[in-house]
């Protein structure tokens, strides 16, 4: 049962189509992993927001001339780490950015599946303690 007020992940879960097509999803990080594997080859995907680790954004963008960047990125909010004379002791927000560039679409749908879990384990490790959600060898 969830608590009156909270959505549910499947509530949250979002995607969003542009002229017809598969353009924007949000939804778990385990969920998100299978998206690619399945989806990439088929449509148009420019970005995955995943649920149950906020901040965290995968994007698919055509550099130029059939040049193609896959790229995640982890922007964290200030945190309250203490209280001094009354004032709260802030921690600053972080962003941390990792990518890979691919001479063509069909080699970067082909190397999805490998890079996206890479850049999950080098992000985790960018963020350190900072990491907000489900590890992905935990199983998101």
């Amino acid at each position: 049962m969830i608590p009156k007020g909270q959505p549910s992940r499947r509530q949250s879960r979002r995607i969003i189509l542009r002229r017809g097509l598969l353009s924007e999803v949000r939804a778990s990080l385990r969920w998100c992993l299978d998206l690619f594997a399945k989806t990439l080859t088929r449509c148009p995907l420019e970005k995955v927001e995943v649920l149950d680790v906020p901040g965290l954004v995968f994007e698919v963008a055509l550099l130029g001339e059939d040049h193609w960047e896959l790229k995640t990125t982890l922007s964290v909010r200030p945190q309250i780490v203490g209280v001094d004379n009354g004032y709260e002791q802030l921690r600053p927000a972080d962003r941390w950015s990792w990518g890979r560039e691919y001479k063509s679409r069909d080699d970067l749908v082909a190397d999805a599946n490998h890079a996206i879990p890479d850049m999950i384990e080098r992000i985790q490790q960018m963020a350190g303690e900072r990491w907000p959600g489900p590890r992905e060898d935990e199983g998101g």
